[in-house]
């Protein structure tokens, strides 16, 4: 396994709980307006503060790191436009889809391989000897 791909698996599980904070705070923020206000205390430069900042900087991490490799290997994907629409939220599951679960990558434009060879094929059977008729 490459250093660049023990980061990517690294800031992937940071990513999961980036999104995962995401996800619960600010609901949290909406029903309890105070919550805010007693989390940022001390200008901001409170334990929370600090763990929230490093969590979305790991999650930051992950979503360039997943720009790099569609960018690389994935470079005709939907998923180009998700990863910048989305960024983080999207960077895990576009990490779990593509490099856990090796999706196939759409490096080149066109039919993919398997639809060109398989897919539209003209039988192609040797001619029968004998009559003509």
């Amino acid at each position: 396994m490459k250093s660049a791909d023990k980061i990517g698996y690294v800031t992937f599980c940071i990513s999961i709980a980036a999104v995962a904070v995401f996800l619960l705070l600010f609901p949290a923020f909406i029903v309890f307006p105070g919550l805010i206000r007693k989390i940022v205390d001390n200008n901001g430069l409170n334990a929370y503060n600090i763990t929230v900042w490093l969590i979305f900087f790991g999650a930051a991490v992950n979503w360039f790191y997943c720009i790099w490799f569609l960018l690389r290997y994935d470079r005709y994907s939907f998923s180009i436009i998700l990863l910048f629409l989305l960024g983080i939220l999207y960077s895990p599951v576009y990490y779990y889809r593509v490099i856990i679960k090796k999706r196939p990558l759409r490096n080149t434009i066109g039919r993919n391989n398997d639809e060109y060879n398989h897919g539209n094929k003209i039988n192609e059977e040797p001619p029968a000897k004998g009559n003509d008729n």
